[in-house]
């Protein structure tokens, strides 16, 4: 089954450049609150929304207040 190995975010909140190598299809994110966790979650959220739709709906999903499963 295909998965992310590798992801890389600039400037997404409190994300301002990180690169995340050799993710595993079951990752553990661990960190104290305010770290960017969340917004991390964020991120694969509007992934798992471009995948489905396109990035211009899923740029507007992101702007919303939706809740990710």
């Amino acid at each position: 089954m295909p998965h992310i190995e590798q992801l890389v975010v600039q400037n997404h909140r409190v994300l301002k450049d990180i690169t995340l190598d050799g993710l595993q299809p079951m990752s553990v994110v661990l960190g104290p609150n305010g770290c960017g966790k969340s917004t991390l979650f964020d991120v694969f959220g509007f992934l798992s929304d471009a995948l489905q739709t396109n990035v211009g709906l899923a740029g507007s999903l992101a702007g919303s207040d939706r809740v990710s499963s």
